[in-house]
């Protein structure tokens, strides 16, 4: 037996193929993925021509488009693509098939002719996969067949248009272009107008004519041909108004011969008996498809058929005898009933419908008396099959009636195994093994309608309008779902694009692993990411079980349940226009789903455009509510039908094989549903095992935790989750002391990282390279450094911070901490970064909001020059081995000299422009402003991650050898100098400088102490050799005298003071000249000459700067460029231009006119300096410009002085 394609396929599929002419006129064939064969041996669609082969063609549907090939056949296969202007613009479902004119030529004309033109018009198909256009008919023997994309618009033909007379604006219309041509006429006369003249002349009349005619003629409607009838009587279309008048073709060959019945009407068809019976049952279908007020009563095909079609009671009847022949007696449709003979009459109906006879004859001499017309039947165009076929479709009622059904149906009324909201109840139902996911979805004629995602699934789409009762719908499907499924065999993921309140109520079951809304899109776009996920693990699961589905694996393992996954989403068009790139997510649920036990449910009010081709063609359980447009429903069942159900909430059109109009049930509004879910999870919590000992636990989630609000940095362990953050490094567990031994190469944790992917969290770690942190202020981008710090200090790594607020770092100390400096000391931060600059060994620089350290940095090196030192400390610290961690306003991520940092962290945007602007992907950002909660951004991947902070952290002492730049104290006093054991006073010559004392040669004579000075921070000395001369340049009130007495205080009776030339000593000594610009300059011509004879003294001379800038020659001239100088107040524009030795980090700019704060230049370098007081000297008065003093927390390395 052939059995021929199911014509519902059709309905369900991209692209369809359907026959349009030959034996087998009528069938369709839906088209999906993998190859179906057409011939007269295959299983897809089989044929009954003989010039088919068995295996003829191939056809597929690929990527959303149509391919064929020929099979090797025989006589091969040629197709002919539709041309652009000849193309019709009505759906394939109602386009009569091209060739039909064609073919009516070549039976007329000689074989060998006809083929040559067929031929001619054709082109033969190749072996291998072409892809076709819609509307291409291929040739196969004398079968045709038509490419045909799915309908999108299956509706009962229109009536005709009606004539309409010609109004007044009609006839002006008509009458200028007449006045026109009859203008010209003169003209044409009196030139002697040739013919050919008068016949152009003639044209536009001719027209005119027939404009005027076309309109004036009725337009007949389009009537499908067989292959789009099917569909029609598959889909169950929405019928003609009650009372249209009864219109059909006669012969499915030839549709342009219509047939208009009327009440009364009695019609016989003429022909042979397999033609005539064929064509009434052609008219049947037609009339029974569109006309849902005609019953249509008609004689059994041979082997059996229905009698009759279409409703028992309907208002309108149809009723088709078969005439006797010679040797036949009378008989009718139905035997049953009592008739006249026909040739009588027409049989008595025996009620008041109006009736419509049609009577098949052989001949016309058989044709009755009282028959009114008659019409030959050459060729129906149809095969009993086919008759048999949709007279089935028609008969067993595709679209059920809506008139009995209830109106309102509760949910506890189709549970039907005691109260639902009773855990005791909820148990034994848990207890009945069900091995799919069956429940109620409503009722219909027949009683309860229940759908079962493993059995018709295994995925459903739910669409309807607003106030349609879709949400209804969705709660008391999935309350049923859980009633009866226990959490260890059913697990919810509920989506709800419409602010949550959908599935608000089922948040509390034992089944629900989440609730995701559009109000936190990031949370969503995390959870459906981490599906991915899911299905991995799921596929390893079966894979280790060799199960190839999750029935198989259930029945191997089951000591491990694995619950069946239910994702719904409501509003699917909402989360598609928000976030197009799940949908790939979704196509490979959809295409896995089945054999893993992962289900979607899409609902959504319009689902055209939003639903892809490819998760539609696994949508096989479609639920349609009322819609508003007939090509809305058509696009979610086949059928228009829905457009046309009464606004009713809870009404449905089902289709999974068949198509069913369900009430769908609803929960009250009496508080029963929070009932059943409180009775659900009271039933969970006291349900155990077989055992009765241990509660059973609900299965996990499919994704991980939500993100902590806070982490604390001391109880991360990185190797606790393996190789855990975007770096694959796997740092060593801290000791208990919390000091650390980890190796800082390996990676420094610093958070939790969000792994939807891996549906798990993990740990921030970061290889110290470049890493730039942004946010706004209350971000917590000081404390992502904070831990920056504090993991490095764990790690035993050299650790220098720079700092708007140095103090936010004072709590944390180590061996290995380096400088922690700020914007209130930029010397200090200016020296750090040059010094880092000669630096080999890995170290890590810590900047802190690093614009303001740039202004600041700008005071010591010039206005726009901060940024350029960062970024030379960010370009060339990779080379030495420094790495650095930025933090700073948004802002920053524009700046130039960042571009370099691959690695970034954004905390908290403000807002989804600002998140884009710093490349935040869309789906993370969102959600509530916690601190420390940022995305990750590297190359190629951004990851949510939230930064730990961390406490104080005291790991000890600091270690010697590490360079730290030492901030110089706001005042020092000589009995402090001794205290560190440099007792002030006159000094033998040749007696060692202690070791504490910095210097750059070895001691010959006495050494007095300056002060605090350089990097180190630690005491200044000055060897006094004989020949040297000291310059102390300062304007007044910067220290010039007090410097002088110090000197003098520490030499004692060796310090000799010179007022005059004639002052100097005869021995050697130690010259203190005080206001040495202040003598006349043959004074100072004079003691030049006597200097330069004398090699035994020591010069200690004070002036101010302009006189020594001044001087060009004398002594101040030759000691400016020979002397040891002692800068005071060094940011003096005149002091400034004393030496060409850069003093930019040197300089203190914070604090210019502290007294004592100077410089000291020797042999071409420069060393920031703090002078002492003499031990009886008062304090100093502050100054009128002071900055804040700074905070420190490490001494900086030493720098040997001059």
């Amino acid at each position: 037996m052939t059995h021929h394609p199911d014509p519902r396929t059709a309905l369900r599929s991209p692209w369809h193929l359907a026959v349009v002419a030959g034996p087998d006129t009528g069938w369709c064939l839906g088209l999906g993925p993998e190859p179906a064969e057409v011939g007269r041996g295959a299983a897809d669609l089989p044929l009954t021509d003989p010039l088919v082969s068995r295996r003829h063609l191939e056809v597929r549907e690929r990527r959303g488009r149509f391919e064929a090939r020929d099979h090797g056949s025989a006589n091969g296969t040629r197709w002919r693509a539709p041309s652009r202007l000849g193309r019709r613009r009505t759906h394939p479902s109602r386009a009569r098939p091209q060739p039909r004119v064609l073919l009516s030529l070549t039976r007329r004309l000689p074989p060998a002719l006809s083929r040559a033109l067929l031929r001619a018009r054709t082109r033969p198909l190749p072996p291998r996969w072409r892809e076709l256009p819609e509307g291409t008919n291929l040739r196969l023997g004398a079968t045709v067949l038509q490419v045909r994309r799915r309908p999108e618009d299956l509706r009962a033909p229109a009536a005709p248009e009606p004539s309409r007379a010609p109004e007044g604006r009609d006839w002006v219309r008509m009458a200028l272009p007449l006045l026109a041509c009859l203008t010209m006429v003169p003209l044409l006369v009196s030139s002697g107008a040739g013919p050919w003249r008068w016949a152009i002349l003639a044209v536009p009349v001719v027209l005119l004519a027939a404009t005027v005619v076309a309109v004036r003629r009725p337009r007949a409607p389009e009537l499908p041909d067989p292959a789009a009838l099917l569909l029609h009587a598959a889909a169950a279309v929405a019928r003609l108004p009650a009372g249209e008048e009864l219109r059909a073709t006669v012969s499915a060959s030839r549709p342009g011969a219509g047939l208009v019945l009327g009440d009364g009407d009695r019609v016989a068809l003429v022909g042979r008996p397999g033609h005539v019976t064929a064509a009434a049952w052609w008219l049947a279908c037609q009339l029974a498809t569109w006309h849902g007020d005609l019953r249509v009563d008609l004689p059994s095909l041979p082997g059996g058929g229905p009698r009759r079609l279409g409703p028992a009671g309907a208002p309108r009847r149809l009723t088709v005898l078969v005439a006797p022949g010679p040797a036949d007696a009378p008989r009718s449709a139905d035997p049953s009933r009592t008739a006249d003979t026909p040739a009588e009459g027409p049989p008595a109906t025996g009620d008041a419908q109006a009736s419509v006879h049609v009577v098949l004859a052989r001949s016309v001499q058989e044709v009755p008396a009282w028959c009114t017309r008659v019409v030959t039947v050459d060729r129906p165009g149809i095969s009993p099959a086919w008759a048999a076929a949709a007279a089935g479709l028609l008969a067993r009622g595709a679209t059920a009636s809506t008139t009995a059904l209830p109106r309102q149906v509760h949910l506890a009324d189709l549970l039907g195994e005691g109260p639902a909201d009773d855990p005791a109840v909820v148990r034994r139902q848990w207890a009945v093994p069900h091995p799919g996911l069956a429940a109620p979805l409503g009722v219909d004629e027949a009683g309860t309608v229940e759908i079962d995602l493993v059995v018709h699934g295994p995925h459903a789409l739910l669409a309807g309008t607003t106030g349609s009762g879709k949400s209804e719908l969705l709660l008391a499907w999935l309350l049923a779902l859980a009633l009866r499924h226990p959490p260890d065999r059913l697990q919810l993921v509920l989506v709800d694009y419409k602010g949550g309140a959908t599935f608000a109520g089922l948040a509390g079951l034992p089944h629900t692993a989440g609730v995701l809304t559009d109000l936190e899109p990031a949370a969503t776009v995390r959870a459906l990411a981490s599906l991915r996920a899911e299905v991995r693990r799921r596929e390893r699961l079966l894979a280790d079980a060799g199960a190839k589905d999750l029935a198989a694996y259930l029945a191997a393992r089951p000591a491990e349940p694995l619950p069946r996954l239910v994702v719904v989403v409501d509003e699917f068009r909402a989360l598609a226009d928000s976030h197009p790139d799940l949908l790939d997510a979704l196509v490979r649920l959809a295409a896995q789903g089945r054999s893993l036990g992962i289900h979607l449910v899409l609902a959504t009010q319009r689902p055209g455009g939003a639903v892809s081709a490819d998760v539609r063609a696994n949508l096989t359980v479609r639920i349609c509510l009322r819609v508003l447009e007939a090509a809305e429903s058509q696009d979610v069942v086949g059928t228009s039908g829905a457009a046309d159900l009464p606004p009713v909430p809870g009404r449905a059109l089902v289709r999974t094989d068949t198509l069913r109009t369900v009430q769908a049930p609803w929960c009250g509004d009496d508080g029963w549903a929070g009932r059943a879910v409180r009775a659900a999870r009271e039933a969970w919590e006291s349900a155990w095992d077989s055992a009765g000992a241990e509660v059973r636990e609900v299965p996990g989630r499919p994704w991980a935790p939500a993100l902590p609000r806070r982490v604390e940095l001391a109880g991360l362990e990185a190797d606790a989750a393996g190789p855990a953050g975007p770096d694959s490094a796997r740092p060593s567990r801290p000791h208990a002391d919390g000091a650390g031994t980890a190796d800082p190469r390996s990676g420094l944790v610093l958070g939790v990282s969000d792994l939807p992917d891996e549906q798990r969290l993990g740990v921030w770690v970061w290889r110290p390279s470049a890493l730039l942190v942004v946010g706004g202020p209350g971000t917590g981008r000081t404390e992502t450094l904070r831990s920056v710090v504090a993991s490095a200090l764990r790690a035993r790594a050299v650790v220098h911070v720079l700092a708007a607020g140095p103090h936010r770092f004072a709590d944390l100390a180590g061996p290995t901490l380096g400088t922690v400096t700020g914007s209130d000391d930029p010397r200090r931060a200016a020296r750090l970064l040059e010094r880092l600059e000669a630096e080999t060994a890995p170290q890590l620089l810590v900047v802190d909001d690093a614009e303001a350290v740039a202004e600041r940095l700008d005071q010591v090196a010039g206005p726009g020059q901060g940024l350029q030192l960062l970024a030379r400390a960010l370009r060339d610290g990779r080379r030495a081995g420094v790495a650095t961690a930025l933090s700073g306003p948004p802002s920053l991520l524009a700046a130039r000299w960042t571009e370099s940092v691959r690695t970034r962290v954004v905390l908290a945007p403000r807002d989804e422009t600002e998140a884009l602007l710093a490349g935040v992907p869309r789906d993370l950002h969102g959600g509530d402003p916690v601190p420390g909660r940022g995305v990750l951004l590297e190359p190629g991947r951004a990851t949510a991650v939230q930064v730990a902070v961390t406490g104080a952290v005291d790991l000890g002492p600091a270690e010697p050898g590490i360079l730290r730049v030492a901030p110089l104290p706001e005042r020092v006093s000589l009995a402090e100098l001794s205290r560190d054991g440099l007792p002030p006073g006159e000094l033998p010559p040749g007696e060692p400088v202690p070791d504490e004392v910095p210097q750059a040669e070895p001691p010959h004579g006495a050494t007095v102490l300056l002060g605090r000075g350089g990097d180190d921070g630690g005491p200044v000395g000055l060897r006094c050799e004989p020949g040297e001369v000291l310059l102390v340049v300062g304007p007044p009130g910067s220290g010039r005298t007090t410097t002088l007495s110090l000197l003098r205080q520490q030499l004692g009776g060796r310090a000799v003071a010179v007022g005059q030339p004639g002052d100097l000593p005869a021995g050697p000594a130690v010259l203190v000249v005080d206001d040495v610009d202040r003598w006349a300059s043959p004074a100072l011509e004079e003691l030049g000459q006597r200097l330069a004879s004398r090699r035994d003294l020591v010069v200690v001379a004070a002036a101010r700067p302009e006189p020594v800038v001044g001087a060009y020659r004398g002594p101040l001239a030759t000691w400016r460029s020979t002397a040891t100088l002692l800068l005071l107040r060094p940011s003096h524009p005149a002091t400034t231009q004393l030496t060409d030795v850069d003093l930019s980090t040197a300089a203190d700019p914070a604090r210019p006119l502290h007294p004592g704060r100077g410089v000291l230049v020797t042999r071409g370098r420069a060393l920031a300096l703090q002078v002492a007081t003499p031990a009886d000297a008062p304090a100093p008065p502050a100054p009128a410009l002071q900055t804040t003093a700074l905070q420190t927390t490490a001494p900086g390395a030493r720098v040997p002085e001059a």
